[in-house]
């Protein structure tokens, strides 16, 4: 047949000069006003920056920050007052930005080892000798594999009670 021999018809386009014109105006008259849209959205934001991890600490902790974390006598309560020199119409979004931190950072050092594709397929069997120092969870080491908590090694939602009979062996 023709489709075996691979002599099936084709749209083969004329790409000339004038019709390569007109598709980019077509692809311009569809995004440009988009493109502006978002600007103009984007030109309405108020971005204000307030650094208040030192001013907050009181003197005596500033080198021990996590000594004032600790610390059961110091109050936490940090009261600041922050000048918006620009109009702000409502809804008011507030968002905190935190460097040093990925919320993440564990997983591509412990709980990747903890995942077994092997055990997420499988039903319930005995890990017994398969538990090493780099995939131990601790107290959430079972006997029987679990998966209801995801895929990271031992998970459980609730780990004071066995989901079921067989991980209670």
């Amino acid at each position: 047949s023709k489709f075996w021999q691979q002599e099936s018809r084709s749209y083969k386009p004329r790409l000339t000069p004038a019709m390569i014109v007109a598709v980019f105006a077509v692809i311009g008259a569809v995004f440009i006003p988009i493109g502006v849209i978002i600007l103009h959205a984007s030109s309405k934001v108020v971005e204000i920056v307030d650094h208040y991890d030192s001013d907050c600490v009181p003197a005596n902790f500033r080198e021990n920050k996590v000594g004032f974390i600790r610390s059961t006598n110091t109050s936490k309560t940090c009261i600041r007052k922050i000048i918006v020199r620009k109009l702000m119409k409502s809804p008011v979004f507030v968002y905190y930005e935190l460097h040093g931190f990925h919320q993440n950072h564990l997983r591509e050092t412990r709980y990747a080892k903890d995942k077994s594709n092997k055990q997420l397929r499988s039903k319930a069997q005995t890990l017994l000798g398969k538990v090493t120092e780099s995939t131990s969870s601790g107290r959430m080491s079972f006997r029987k594999n679990s998966q209801a908590g995801g895929l990271i090694g031992g998970a459980k939602l609730n780990a004071t009670k066995p989901h079921s009979t067989v991980e209670r062996a």
